[in-house]
C-alpha cells in the first residue's frame, strides 16, 4: 500500500511505528461455561484486562465498547434480567419474553427467550497444509527498536517478515531515504540493519524489496551487495519495488523526483524490468530467489492485468507473485458494521476471488507460480477506520484467514496493526488474535468445514496433525450468534482439550482446559465471537 510520504517518513523516524510493550501475550484464564451442554474442570487465574484504546474515537467499538452493545441489541440477548456481561453490554437486554443469559461470554438466548439454531458441521477430507509460511508480517507492524518487540513476536506464529515499501525509496548503502520531491534525509532507527537484527533474533525468514521505481538494476545490485556482503545477511526472497501500479516517478533517479511527476509504467514494461533486475542480481548471487511482483489490489483484475504478464515473462525465474488485498477499501458511505463484515462475502474480493486469480496466473505462465498475499488488512481506512484498529478486526481477520486456508493460500502477510500507536501504548486487539488463536492452531492438514443451520457469516476450519486437532470458528455476523454442535465425527474428545474464546464482551480472550471425555458437546459463539478448540 503506497502511503503519503509524510506517513512513510514517520515509520523511518520511528514516530509512527507500532510499539508492542507487553512482555507476553495475555489472556483471561477463567472458567468459560458454554450456554448449552456440560462443563469440565477448569483452572487458572484472571489476568488484568486490556484497557480501552485512547486513540479509537468513542463509539467506534474501541477494544470492546459500543460496537458490542449494538451487536447485543439486535441478535444477542433479548430476554429480561441477567444478560449483559462486561464492557458495555447492558443495552439490548430489556426486551423479549424469556430470560437473558448470564453474560455475553457465556452465551445468551436470542429473540423471545428462544435458543439459537444448532449448526451442523461437515468436515471435508484434507486439502492442503497449514505451514509456518502462512503467517507473515510486514515490518510496518514492528517497532524494531523496542526491547520488548522480540518477546511479543515470539508469542505469535509469525515466522516470515517483509521489508517492503521502505525498500522503494531508501538507499540502504548510504542510509538516505528520499521523498516525492527528491529530497533526501537520514533513515531513522527502523532501518534495514534493525530489520535484519530483528529477524535474526526471532529466527525468522525475510523478504526484502530493492528499489524498482527508479528502474536502475545497478542500484539493486548495490543494495544486494550491501545486505549480503557488508551486513552478511541473505534474505529468503527479494522483490522488485512495491506496487508498480502506483508509480509516478518511473525511470527517474531519486534526486530528480518531483511532486508533479506522472511517469508511469505499463504491466509489460514492469515485467521486462523484473527480467532485467533478476539477470543483474543473479550475476552477483546465483542462488537468489524472487517474488515477481508485489501488486496493489487483490482482485481478478490485478491478477490478469498486472500479475499475469510478470508470470508470462518471468515465470521460470521467480518463486512466487504477491498482491495486496484490502477488501473493505476506504469503507462505504454509511460505514456501518454490517457493511464492514459484508465485504468478507464479496465474491470478487479476497479471499473469495483468490482461486480465480491463481487460475489466471497459471494460465498466463503455463506453469504453477504460487500467489501470495503480500499485504492484508480488512480495510485501508476511511469510514471503516474505527473497526480496523479495534475489536471488529479480530473476527474479520479470523474469518478471512479461515477462508484463505480453504483456498490453500500459501502465505498471508498482515500489513500493519493499524492505526499506528505511539510509544507506551498496548497492542491492538488483533495482536491477541495471532498470539492466542493462531499461535495455538495446529500446523498440518487443512480440512474445510461447512456450517449449515446458522444465520450466516460463520466460518470454520479444522487442522490436524497425527492425533492433534484444532477447530477454529469465526462468527463474522455482527448481530447473530451461532451454536456449534460437536460429535465424534467432527472433533475428537479423546485427549486433553484447550478452548480459547473471545467476543466483544471481554477485553481479552478466555482459555479453559478440559480432561479427556469432558469437552462440552455444544458451544454458543456470540456475534463477532471467535472459538478455537484444540485437542492434544
Amino acid at each position: 500500500m503506497r502511503r503519503p510520504f509524510s506517513e512513510r517518513i514517520a515509520d523511518d523516524l520511528a514516530i509512527g511505528g507500532i510499539v508492542l510493550l507487553l512482555c507476553s501475550a495475555a489472556v483471561l484464564v477463567t472458567e468459560f461455561v458454554p450456554s448449552i451442554g456440560p462443563t469440565g474442570p477448569n483452572a487458572g487465574t484472571t489476568a488484568p484486562g486490556l484497557p480501552h484504546h485512547a486513540d479509537v474515537p468513542p463509539g467506534s467499538g474501541g477494544s470492546n465498547s459500543t460496537a458490542n452493545a449494538t451487536s447485543n441489541s439486535t441478535g444477542g440477548a433479548a430476554g429480561n434480567g441477567t444478560g449483559g456481561g462486561s464492557g458495555g453490554n447492558s443495552s439490548g437486554n430489556s426486551s423479549g419474553g424469556g430470560s437473558g443469559g448470564t453474560g455475553n461470554s457465556t452465551g445468551n438466548s436470542s429473540g423471545n427467550g428462544s435458543a439459537p439454531l444448532n449448526s451442523t458441521l461437515r468436515i471435508a477430507p484434507a486439502k492442503g497444509n497449514l505451514t509456518p509460511m502462512f503467517f507473515a508480517l510486514s515490518s510496518q507492524s514492528i517497532y524494531l527498536e523496542s526491547p520488548t518487540t522480540v518477546g511479543l513476536i515470539q508469542n505469535t506464529p509469525f515466522t516470515y517478515f517483509r521489508w517492503g515499501p521502505e525498500g522503494e525509496y531508501t538507499n540502504v548503502s548510504t542510509g538516505i531515504v528520499y521523498d516525492d520531491s527528491g529530497q533526501g534525509s537520514p533513515v531513522g532507527p527502523d532501518n534495514i540493519s534493525a530489520f535484519i537484527s530483528f529477524v535474526q533474533k526471532v529466527h525468522g525468514h525475510a523478504m526484502i524489496s530493492v528499489p524498482g521505481e527508479i528502474n536502475d538494476p545497478r542500484l539493486a545490485v548495490t543494495t544486494m551487495r550491501y545486505i549480503e556482503g557488508t551486513l552478511g545477511f541473505h534474505p529468503d526472497y527479494w522483490s522488485i519495488g512495491n506496487e508498480p501500479q502506483n508509480w509516478v516517478h518511473w525511470g527517474k533517479p531519486w534526486t530528480s523526483w518531483r511532486t508533479t511527476d506522472n511517469f508511469t509504467v505499463t504491466p509489460l514494461e514492469y515485467a521486462r524490468e523484473v527480467q532485467t533486475y533478476i539477470k543483474a542480481m543473479r550475476a552477483y548471487d546465483p542462488s537468489a530467489r524472487f517474488i515477481g511482483i508485489q501488486s496493489a489490489g487483490g482482485t481478478l483484475w490485478e491478477a490478469t492485468t498486472w500479475i499475469a504478464p510478470v508470470a508470462e515473462v518471468d515465470g521460470p525465474n521467480i518463486s512466487a507473485v504477491a498482491y495486496h488485498p484490502y477488501p473493505g477499501g476506504y469503507g462505504t458511505t454509511s460505514g456501518s458494521l454490517t457493511d464492514f463484515f459484508a465485504t468478507l462475502a464479496n465474491p470478487g474480493l479476497f479471499p473469495n476471488g483468490f482461486a480465480a486469480a491463481q487460475s489466471a496466473i497459471d494460465t498466463a505462465c503455463r506453469c504453477r507460480i504460487p500467489l501470495w498475499v503480500g499485504e492484508y488488512n480488512s480495510a485501508i481506512g476511511g469510514t471503516f477506520s474505527s473497526y480496523v484498529g479495534s475489536y471488529p478486526e479480530v473476527p474479520y481477520i479470523a474469518a478471512g484467514l479461515t477462508l484463505a486456508l480453504r483456498d490453500q493460500v500459501p502465505m498471508v502477510t498482515y500489513f500493519t496493526l493499524w492505526p499506528t500507536l505511539v510509544a507506551g501504548a498496548t497492542p491492538n486487539p488483533i495482536y491477541y488474535l495471532y498470539s492466542t488463536f493462531f499461535e495455538n492452531l495446529t500446523l498440518g492438514s487443512v480440512h474445510n468445514v461447512s456450517i449449515t443451520g446458522s444465520p450466516g457469516q460463520a466460518y470454520a476450519v479444522e487442522t490436524t496433525n497425527g492425533s492433534r486437532a484444532s477447530l477454529l470458528v469465526a462468527d463474522a455476523n455482527p448481530f447473530s450468534e451461532v451454536s456449534v454442535v460437536l460429535n465424534a465425527s467432527t472433533f475428537p474428545d479423546t485427549g486433553n482439550t484447550t478452548v480459547w474464546y473471545w467476543d466483544p464482551s471481554t477485553n481479552l480472550p478466555t482459555v479453559t482446559e478440559f480432561a479427556p471425555g469432558m469437552l462440552p458437546a455444544q458451544w454458543l459463539v456470540q456475534p463477532q465471537g471467535v472459538l478455537l478448540i484444540d485437542s492434544a
